[in-house]
């Protein structure tokens, strides 16, 4: 009995961290100005509503790559986007210098099917 107990409380813990992990890596990539530009560009764009529909919103997981340093930052990020019409994974890579983000990978949808 003992054993099974231990099991379940290590397992809780394991799950837990996957968990807080998952959510630090999506509040790190959404909270990006790269991110918020991506979106917005998103929302803005007639390809993006053509494929997938108007009312276009974002879902989790928003994962990737977050890195500052020395006063530039650098984001690689993929994040599921849905609309009335479809569904995609919108990819995008950015630097930030002095505030300024640029993208090396302009946001793409490179995947996108109907509903």
């Amino acid at each position: 009995m003992f054993p099974l107990k231990l099991a379940l409380i290590i397992g809780a813990i394991v799950l837990g961290g996957a968990i807080l992990l998952l959510c630090t890596y999506q509040y790190l990539v959404t909270s990006t100005g790269a991110y918020k530009e991506a979106i917005r560009l998103l929302h803005s764009s007639t390809e993006a509503r053509a494929l997938l529909g108007d009312d276009i919103k974002t879902s989790v997981p928003a994962l990737g790559f977050v890195n500052a340093s020395n006063g530039a930052n650098f984001v690689v990020f993929s994040a599921p986007v849905a609309g009335s019409r479809g569904r995609a994974q919108l990819y995008g890579v950015a630097n930030a210098v002095n505030g300024i983000w640029e993208f090396s990978l302009y946001p793409s949808m490179l995947t996108g099917s109907a509903i």
